[in-house]
């Protein structure tokens, strides 16, 4: 208790300094969360498109029900493909009607033969990554009998430039969050040790021993990580409630990651108290 004592006293010799630096942590460790949670819920985007992809493969017109077969039969053996469907043209055309309830009229002379039967080619999630699933289709479109394939290739990829920027400004934000973070801390807790110089001196003259003399800083930096962790910890669950009360659909975010804020924080702090003592030891 006398070293948690004098480590607050030693905080309220310097309280604007104290207040700064809790600011600053609680700034810095609250862009690293949010940015993280916003990553996060455009990785969780992706995977959920990912799971919904489906290459349709139009068939040429005039096909013999054999070709069709043999068509079907050559799916089956390309790998990254999970499950096939047939959709007739016949299909398509009630699924047009469907889409477009309020002009049927347009499509009433419309010939369902004319429209193009298809196959709809569920891939394994392994294969939806861009390049893979762009492989995948032309395997498809290759195939004699195959008119033409679609799966949303520019959206896909699109979204996944969009995550993959997202993760190297979060991996950017953390580094120079950490360095900016250990470096505000550890001159604050520098500060300190020389505002009390004089007294570290006569304690080590008095034989007292390296950790009891040091230790009050190291709850510095302790305290200077834990207080701002936590209240980030509060405001990136006051972020979740707001986007969930005006109705934004989020994907549910592990509480581990919140909580690992606080560890987070935490470990900065030791870490900037100890990068501050190693100098002055």
């Amino acid at each position: 208790m006398f070293l948690i004592y004098e480590a607050f006293r030693f905080l309220s010799t310097r309280k604007n300094l104290t207040f700064f630096v809790l600011i600053s942590n609680l700034l810095l460790l609250s862009i690293l969360g949010t940015t993280t949670l916003i990553t996060y819920q455009i990785f969780q985007y992706l995977q959920a498109i990912r799971k919904e992809i489906t290459i349709q493969a139009f068939l040429k017109t005039n096909l013999t029900p054999i070709d069709s077969i043999r068509i079907l039969t050559i799916l089956n053996t390309i790998s990254g493909i999970e499950r096939i469907e047939y959709k007739s043209s016949k299909d398509a055309y009630n699924e047009l009607l469907n889409i477009y309830k309020d002009y049927k009229d347009v499509f009433s002379d419309v010939d369902p033969n004319e429209l193009p039967s298809s196959y709809l080619i569920k891939p394994k999630l392994y294969w939806t990554k861009g390049n893979l699933l762009e492989e995948l289709a032309n395997k498809i479109k290759m195939l004699d009998g195959i008119e033409d394939v679609y799966y949303g290739k520019n959206w896909i990829l699109s979204l996944e430039k969009l995550s993959n920027i997202f993760i190297i400004v979060s991996i950017f934000i953390l580094i120079l969050i950490f360095l900016t973070f250990i470096f505000v801390s550890s001159y604050a807790i520098k500060i300190s040790i020389n505002d009390h110089r004089l007294a570290i001196e006569i304690l080590k003259l008095s034989g007292i021993d390296y950790f009891r003399i040091y230790a009050p800083f190291r709850i510095i930096g302790l305290f200077y990580g834990l207080v701002p962790s936590i209240l980030t910890f509060i405001f990136l669950n006051f972020i979740i409630f707001l986007f969930k009360k005006f109705g934004f659909e989020l994907f549910p975010f592990p509480n581990s990651f919140l909580l690992s804020v606080i560890i987070f924080g935490t470990i900065m702090g030791i870490l900037s108290a100890e990068n501050a003592l190693r100098e002055d030891s």
